[in-house]
């Protein structure tokens, strides 16, 4: 409601209380925001300083449930609390996608090893690209086969396509604490940002369909849109990546006070945060292209070419750290939250969990299956600085494969 134009300059004691409570509603989403972040910190404390053996995103998710069933059991009684909450069970999913996947997406992609990744750059293709196919299509399937909800084809194939992004943001972290070799760390993180936008593609595909909002007809309509996507993303995300990197040179060359201290570190972030969102929202919005791919894309031309010129590597990568670990943190909290909510309206009934667990086994042999087609190309595709992918590699890959914040985010859109 944007009527009443008199309150936009008067304060909060003049006018009608209920028509500004309307107007700045919108400032609730703060609270809940503020709450996420503050319960992140403490969760990864307690998580540390007593070794608890639960993962950190795990922990976030049973406090978002457990979030909700509070709210329920008090009738909405928490105040403004209550009201933040409901906003954010009901947030538009355009304004959960525009918001938090850019961050999730950027600052990884810009800090990757440009020369792994063309040593890489085969097998993250094929575990990207034919293999997310595959599990899509194959989860798909089992989904379609074995759960009782009586899902049509396209709902079925919407599901698959979430379950297909990787996002193994724990794994790689462990894997460098532990030494693990390059060659494995990279495949895994590569693979889960190119599959990202293949997951993405297909799930715009079938869920135009379930929600009947006009997706391609035909062979060639389907054809169309898969090229469209899977190449126009790239090539939007090279002209973004070099604008950047323009931009960077640019910030880096003057020779006065604005190139020396934090003033250098503040303009090259802002640079890449830009880019980040404006990549993601004229890809996915103005040209209807892969918005994830554009988003990656421009951040791997900074990766490759802006090294020289950035003037606090360490600084704008824990920069990017930050807003990465505080968007997995929101949307890990608000998945547990809408599960919660969806409990008490018992929408997620108790043996629901039963086929949960069934299609959490059956997509970890879904990957493994497709690991072990992929295998005999991902040897072949080997780069000739790395030894080899073992067969204890690939058991990692497997195991490795999880799903995160990314396909959470499709799920609740």
């Amino acid at each position: 409601d944007h009527g009443g134009g008199d309150d936009h300059g008067g304060g909060g004691a003049h006018g009608n209380p209920d028509q500004h409570a309307s107007h700045s509603a919108g400032f609730l989403l703060i609270c809940f925001l503020s709450l996420a972040i503050l319960l992140g910190v403490v969760s990864e404390y307690a998580l540390v300083r007593y070794s608890l053996p639960v993962p950190y995103t795990v922990l976030l998710f049973v406090e978002g449930v457990l979030l909700a069933l509070w709210h329920d059991c008090t009738g909405g009684g928490l105040g403004v609390l209550s009201a933040s909450l409901s906003r954010w069970i009901d947030i538009d999913p355009h304004v959960l996608l525009y918001s938090f996947l850019p961050l999730l997406l950027f600052g990884d992609a810009m800090n990757l090893n440009v020369h792994h990744v063309r040593q890489k750059i085969g097998q993250c293709l094929v575990l990207a690209f034919p293999g997310v196919l595959f599990g899509t299509f194959v989860t798909g399937g089992l989904a379609l086969g074995v759960l009782p909800y009586g899902w049509d084809f396209n709902t079925a194939m919407t599901y698959g396509a979430i379950s297909a992004a990787t996002d193994p943001v724990a794994v790689v972290a462990l894997l460098n604490e532990l030494g693990a070799s390059a060659g494995l760390t990279m495949a895994i993180t590569g693979e889960s940002l190119l599959n990202d936008g293949t997951a993405m593609v297909l799930f715009s595909l079938f869920f135009s369909r379930v929600a009947e909002s006009g997706g391609p007809e035909g062979f060639f309509g389907i054809v169309g849109f898969f090229l469209q996507m899977a190449v126009g993303g790239p090539l939007l995300g090279l002209f973004f990546g070099f604008g950047a990197l323009g931009l960077i040179m640019l910030l880096n060359s003057r020779k006065d006070a604005f190139s020396l201290g934090h003033s250098a570190l503040v303009g090259q972030f802002s640079v890449t945060l830009g880019v980040a969102y404006l990549s993601f929202f004229v890809g996915e919005y103005v040209c209807k292209v892969s918005g994830i791919l554009c988003t990656v894309t421009a951040a791997v031309v900074l990766a490759a070419y802006a090294h020289p010129f950035i003037h606090d590597h360490e600084g704008l990568h824990h920069l990017w750290h930050t807003l990465e670990y505080l968007g997995n943190t929101t949307i890990f909290l608000l998945a547990g939250l809408i599960v919660g909510e969806s409990m008490v309206r018992q929408d997620i009934h108790a043996g629901d969990f039963g086929w949960l667990l069934i299609m959490w086994v059956l997509a970890i042999v879904v990957r493994a299956c497709m690991l072990l087609l992929a295998w005999p190309a991902l040897q072949r595709l080997e780069g000739m600085h790395f030894a080899g992918l073992s067969k204890v590699d690939g058991v990692v890959m497997c195991w490795g494969g999880l799903r995160g914040a990314v396909g959470l985010s499709l799920a609740i859109s």
